[in-house]
């Protein structure tokens, strides 16, 4: 669509990935020249701090499409009610590689 209708010359194609450290590590290598990827991965991957990767990477936003929500869910039965109630408990907070680090 993009290369379809833009005013000047641009090659654009859409690619799916693996979330947002897929898209910084494309960045990292060379692979892409844009990517969208969350906020904190980003920060990560800017200052050197990512737990995979130790090589800092220059980046910066050019755009912000949303403020970023976290939501963490229980069953509705649950004995956890609150944030606090978390203490000794095991949180899932998803797999190596998805949308949640």
């Amino acid at each position: 669509m993009l290369n379809k209708h833009a005013a000047y010359a641009v090659a654009a194609q859409a690619r799916t990935r693996c979330a947002s450290l897929a898209n910084a590590n494309a960045l990292a290598q060379g692979d892409a020249y844009i990517a969208f990827i969350r906020n904190d991965i980003s920060y990560y991957f800017n200052d050197g701090l990512y737990v995979c990767d130790k090589n800092k990477v220059d980046m910066r936003g050019i755009i912000s499409l949303y403020p970023e929500t976290v939501q963490i869910v229980v069953p509705a039965d649950s004995p956890i009610k609150s944030i606090y109630d978390l203490a000794g408990k095991k949180v899932a907070v998803g797999a190596t590689g998805s949308g949640v680090p």
